[in-house]
């Protein structure tokens, strides 16, 4: 009996370990994803600025259902908008681009998104552009979400 109870422990204990081993490498940190929005620090009224979106899987698992949303800052009017987008010129607070035309990111892979517009306001004015990338990696359900700004001043007219 005491044998049997010894045994029972033993994979007990070996199926806890070999269970703690298999969930620590499926865990996930949304820290190894990095995104930036590269642009001007400072610009003038009417300035036409562009806008970069640089996102870099640093991990070791493929990131799948990609969705990217741009948010110009208040008060610019898209001059141009990239290829993914279906949506025209004209004011465009928001540019979403989906999964269809992002696809997905291999560990190590780097994908770049530019938008283009001129920014109105007043000088001193400090508008920030946004944006958010919303995914989930490979063999887990849960979804992740990552974001970033930048802050541009008007300097002069």
């Amino acid at each position: 009996m005491k044998k049997f109870i010894i045994i029972i422990l033993v994979l007990g204990i070996g199926l806890g370990i070999a269970g703690f081993w298999y969930w620590n490498k499926n865990s996930y940190s949304k820290e190894v994803l990095k995104l930036e929005i590269l642009g001007p620090e400072k610009v003038s009224i009417g300035d036409e600025v562009e806008y970069t979106v640089r996102y870099k899987n640093n991990g070791d698992i493929k990131l799948e259902d990609l969705r990217l949303i741009f948010e110009f800052p208040k008060y610019t009017i898209s001059t141009s908008l990239p290829k993914e987008s279906d949506q025209g010129l004209g004011f465009s607070e928001r540019i979403e681009i989906g999964p269809e035309k992002l696809g997905d990111v291999y560990p190590g892979e780097e994908k770049i998104f530019r938008f283009k517009g001129r920014i109105l306001g007043k000088r001193g004015d400090v508008k920030t552009a946004k944006t958010w990338l919303s995914y989930h990696p490979k063999n887990l359900k849960a979804r992740y979400e990552s974001s970033t700004t930048l802050a541009t001043t008007i300097a002069s007219a």
